[in-house]
Order: structure tokens, then sequence, then C-alpha cells
């Protein structure tokens, strides 16, 4: 399910993407993980970490089936009890927004950043260790761009056998010293978490529940 949504205007929870939060769609009330994207290109989205304040955002989820222009609140379960029992859990809002279509694919992609460190230079030439494991991982991203910790720009090349296994050649457009760190970032398509957990048992009051 893939919709719009805004921050809450007086939550200060911070909520990350992945995280398991009860939403309320409809007459439905489920819990399940939701993602937050910014979508740059057609139909494609870059998953962001949290949700800001007063910003935009789009999100998806997995959940019940025929929702179309249907309103949707976000909320979480606080851990505060009430002094009256005959009322049920309390919920605060996190965001409210609307439902826009549902789709079948959706592509999404994460940001990840590999790490190497280099133990060997000639001027714009260096050798690379410990950013992959075999010599297979370091063939597959032939001629990916790298950068340096000083913005240096580089380049891949082919797997060395002198250093540990994954070790490769890299060509740099500035001279880069010994011992420093080069960093190679990528966009990799995101996984769904399909678990959906539909349960009105929070929104029962306590004599109930026994």
């Amino acid at each position: 399910i893939y919709g719009k949504i805004f921050r809450h205007k007086w939550n200060k929870k911070i909520i990350q993407s992945r995280e398991k939060i009860f939403l309320s769609v409809g007459w439905n009330f489920f819990k399940t993980c939701v993602y937050f994207f910014s979508e740059k290109e057609k139909e494609k989205g870059f998953l962001q970490k949290y949700l800001k304040k007063s910003s935009e955002y789009s999100v998806c989820f997995r959940g019940p089936k025929n929702f179309f222009e249907t309103g949707v609140v976000g909320c979480f379960r606080s851990i505060f009890c009430f002094p009256n029992k005959e009322k049920g859990s309390f919920f605060n809002i996190i965001f409210t927004g609307k439902i826009l279509s549902q789709k079948s694919f959706l592509k999404i992609f994460k940001k990840i950043k590999l790490k190497g460190i280099l133990f060997k230079s000639f001027k714009k030439t260096g050798f690379i260790k410990n950013m992959f494991s075999t010599e297979i991982e370091a063939l597959r991203f032939l001629g990916n761009k790298i950068t340096g910790e000083n913005s240096q720009n580089g380049i891949i090349k082919k797997p060395i056998r002198q250093g540990p296994p994954g070790s490769f050649r890299a060509i740099f457009d500035r001279k880069i010293n010994l011992k420093k760190k080069v960093f190679l970032r990528l966009w990799i398509p995101l996984r769904f978490n399909d678990i959906i957990l539909k349960n009105i048992f929070y929104l029962t009051s306590h004599d109930e529940r026994e």
C-alpha cells in the first residue's frame, strides 16, 4: 500500500523506517512495518532512515486490500497505564495521511557504504583491502566509483594477488596517502517485511480482555 503522510505536530518520538507500529486505515486496525522514502524519479524511491519534522513523505507498508483514497493514522502504544481499569490502552499519534494507490511491485532502494583501507600507493594508483572478502566480489564491482577521505575520486580496477583476499587496484584523480579509508557507496533494492498483525486486543477494556 502506497500513500502520502505528514508527521504529527506535537509528536516528539523518532520513528525509523522498518519499525513496527500500529496503523488505523478505515475500520481496520493492525500492526505492520512501515517504510518512509522520498521520490526523486518516476516509480523509484529512496529509503529515509527516519521521519523528519514538518515534511511530506511517501510511505509504503503491507496491509489489507481494497483501499483507495482512505485516511491513515500511524500511532504507537504508550507505556503509561490508566488508573481506571475500565479504559483501554493509550495511543499517541505519529503521523496522518492518505492512501493513494495499491501496488503489487514498488522499487525502493537503500543506501549502503562499504569501507576499505589503502595499504600501497604509487602516485595516483593504490592497492585497497578489507572492502571485499573474495575476488569474485571485487570483479562484480569493476568500474564503480570510489571516494577517499579527502574527497579523492577513483575507479575500481582489476583484483590483485597481493594482500588479503578481495584486494584490488584503483586509480585516483590525485595522490592519496597510505592507510587512508576509501568508501564505495551503493544503492541496493529493499526487501519488504510481510508480517501483518491484525489484532484489536489493545482497543478493548481490561474487563473484556479477562
